[in-house]
């Protein structure tokens, strides 16, 4: 959204699948010094240790499901990818910290479409129509059955969404 309203005019329309919005106390909001940690951790090369700060803390997966996690093939796959962790930290700061949304930041009166899982975190839902509420032009679908991952695990109904909202 900040890259659609600094290119103005260029963009036509924003689909965007859980933006994962903390806006309330419907969960944890991100720790405070969440982007210089991870940068401290990746610069120190514990990469590893880096997804484990991120699965607990931002995802809240509990502490005693990592053991196992890391002993999947995608645990070393999201390890080399760590440090973008930080760079989504960077984007999503102040949106993330259980307070209202900024009605400043974003400039931007195309069509939104904000799609949330029907199965997904009622925080997702909570961002997502916190959003509607302060732009002009945005939309808020339901994914039937889905959840945070299927972007990933059923991309069809996401694309299927994705298109005709944007395409018509």
């Amino acid at each position: 959204m900040d890259a659609a309203g600094a290119l103005g005019g260029k963009v036509k329309g924003l689909y965007l699948y859980e933006p994962p919005f903390i806006v309330d106390d419907s969960r944890p909001p991100a720790p405070a010094d969440y982007v210089e940690h991870q940068e401290a951790l990746v610069a120190a090369g514990r990469r590893s240790e880096a997804v484990e700060y991120f699965m607990t803390e931002m995802i809240g997966v509990p502490a005693e499901y990592i053991p196992a996690m890391k002993q999947d093939p995608s645990w070393d796959a999201m390890a080399e990818y760590a440090h973008t962790y930080a760079y989504d930290g960077r984007i999503l700061r102040g949106l993330q910290d259980g307070k209202p949304l900024p009605t400043d930041r974003w400039s931007i009166d195309v069509p939104i479409a904000v799609a949330v899982g029907g199965n997904g975190e009622a925080f997702i839902r909570e961002g997502a129509n916190a959003l509607a509420a302060i732009l002009p032009n945005v939309t808020v679908l339901t994914l039937p059955d889905h959840d945070h991952s299927a972007f990933w695990t059923a991309p069809e109904p996401v694309t299927r969404q994705a298109g005709t909202f944007l395409l018509g």
